[in-house]
């Protein structure tokens, strides 16, 4: 047990090394402070490189982050855009400045905590930043494994105390709120370990506010837009929503800067609808030909689950995002002008009705006018890779499509777009699976697999059977070289993997 944890982080103050540039794209801080587009790293600290090592130790879980000390305002975990690798960033003087106001060394390590929490629970994959709901999950996280570390609950609160506002703001709960998470993190490891409860301390047993909703408009409802989908509202057409179209607004803004480093520009400047739970509301967009768009939507705090369909002017589904999430986005380049028609399907709202939002951004497509990366756009003439995601959609897909989503943001940054689909499968744990694909250039097949997958290896194959390359190395995302036009066959060893049956994906890149 770490219950004194002696000195731990004092290092955390002392001058780095090692500057290099960081591109930030999403992130979550711990106060919400916007990020500067860029900032710098240095090496971090023996000390807080040696905590955080002791809070994945204590999950469970293997790493999947860098930890730099850099010019942050306190700590953030944060993609880099540019390579999209996954990174803990803190300010070595916020950190001593917390230590001595405190007088604990626990205060550090419940931030460094929170910050980890965010990447272990998938935040920082969510593109718009912080928001309230994803806040106090990485506070319940905080609390749930300092317990497990030794820590009494007055230290794990101890942070939160002395820098949290009680008046809260559009990212961040209020104090209250961030105490009861971090409690009931707390009780949930002591419960779990056969500890008999603590009793929470007067300043943490406030429940996270609810929400309270504007009464619906006595206005009756609008004829099914399914038969005549209005057209895109202007910001001035926008009906009042109050602080929920504010969240919805806010989120969207924040795609803004990371898109942009993309090439694209914001076409549309804002849909925002109310939608009653379980229902679906459609409204269509004018789209060109030979242009690349991406449709992003959102919705606000008391919405869990938003999918977003979209549908070609015949009628036909060009692609959607169905993912149990509440930032949907969907792709296409059209390969003629016209008129669309979006679909959103309010999945779980806890509460009568949602706030959505939708936003478009567009870019030039290549001279092709065909699309470039996506899971479902077509790959150009000679190349044909995967099997469209597979057919089935599930927890351990969706953490294979977040992680080539990673490899697409990283290989668009190097001049690479993905061609073809994503090839998704299983194999037994000591098993193997091979699937075949046709590249008209040399490329780059980079290989993931699921969250209960801790090493799976990548072979490559010509047309006569011979080995071209491999990746054996003891990681979970296995990367081989294409060397030209041809037909190929890859084969998949699951080399280690923690249940009898595990998930893989793999995506073709090239010029």
């Amino acid at each position: 047990m770490l219950r004194s944890f002696p000195l731990l982080l004092l290092a955390l103050a002392l001058p780095a090394a090692a500057q290099t540039p960081i591109a930030i794209g999403s992130y979550c801080n711990f106060d919400g402070e916007t990020m500067e587009a860029t900032v710098f790293g240095f090496d971090p600290d023996d000390d807080a490189e040696a905590a955080v090592r002791e809070v994945t130790r204590y999950t469970g879980l293997r790493p999947n982050f860098t930890i730099r000390a850099a010019n942050v305002d306190n700590a953030s975990a944060v993609i880099d855009a540019a390579t999209g690798e996954r990174l803990i960033l803190y300010n070595q003087e916020f950190m001593r400045a917390v230590r001595m106001r405190t007088n604990s060394d626990w205060s550090q390590v419940s931030i460094l905590a929170h910050e980890l929490g965010h990447h272990l629970q998938g935040h920082t994959l969510q593109a718009g930043g912080s928001r309230p709901s994803i806040e106090l999950e990485a506070d319940q996280f905080s609390g749930f494994v300092l317990q497990r570390m030794g820590a009494t609950l007055d230290d794990a609160l101890r942070a939160m105390r002395a820098i949290a506002t009680e008046e809260g703001s559009r990212t961040h709960p209020p104090r209250s709120a961030r105490l009861a998470a971090i409690t009931n993190g707390y009780i949930d490891s002591e419960t779990l370990s056969g500890q008999p409860p603590s009793t929470p301390p007067p300043d943490a047993t406030e429940p996270p506010p609810v929400a309270r909703r504007p009464p619906p408009r006595e206005t009756p409802r609008t004829a099914p837009r399914e038969t005549a989908p209005p057209p895109v509202p202007t910001s001035s057409g926008i009906p009042d929503g109050g602080d929920y179209e504010g969240q919805v607004r806010y989120q969207l803004d924040a795609f803004d800067r990371t898109l942009a480093r993309e090439g694209y520009t914001r076409t549309v400047d804002a849909h925002v609808a109310r939608i009653d739970a379980d229902a679906r509301e459609r409204f269509t967009i004018d789209l060109e030909a030979g242009t690349e768009y991406r449709i992003v939507g959102t919705c606000d705090n008391d919405c869990t689950d938003v999918d977003l369909f979209l549908y070609d002017p015949s009628g036909a589904l060009v692609d959607s995002d169905e993912l149990a999430d509440d930032i949907p986005v969907v792709s296409v380049t059209p390969q003629r002008s016209g008129t669309y028609a979006l679909e959103g399907l309010m999945f779980e709202c806890a509460t009568e009705f949602c706030f959505v939002g939708i936003g478009a951004w567009a870019r030039a497509a290549d001279g092709s006018g065909r699309p470039t990366a996506g899971r479902s756009g077509r790959a150009p003439s000679g190349d044909r890779f995967g099997n469209g995601g597979g057919a089935n959609t599930n927890a351990y897909t969706q953490t294979l499509t977040e992680q080539l989503d990673l490899a697409r943001q990283h290989y668009r940054s190097e001049g690479l777009q993905q061609v073809g689909t994503d090839q998704v499968g299983t194999v037994a744990a000591g098993g193997r699976e091979r699937f075949s694909f046709e590249a008209s250039g040399a490329g780059t097949v980079v290989g993931v697999c699921d969250q209960d997958c801790s090493d799976v290896d990548l072979f490559l194959y010509d047309a006569t059977g011979t080995l071209v390359d491999s990746d054996q190395l003891d990681d979970d995302v296995p990367i081989v070289t294409v060397p030209g036009a041809g037909r190929y066959s890859a084969e998949v060893v699951m080399y280690e993997c923690s249940t009898e049956v595990c998930y893989y994906g793999a995506a073709l890149f090239r010029q």
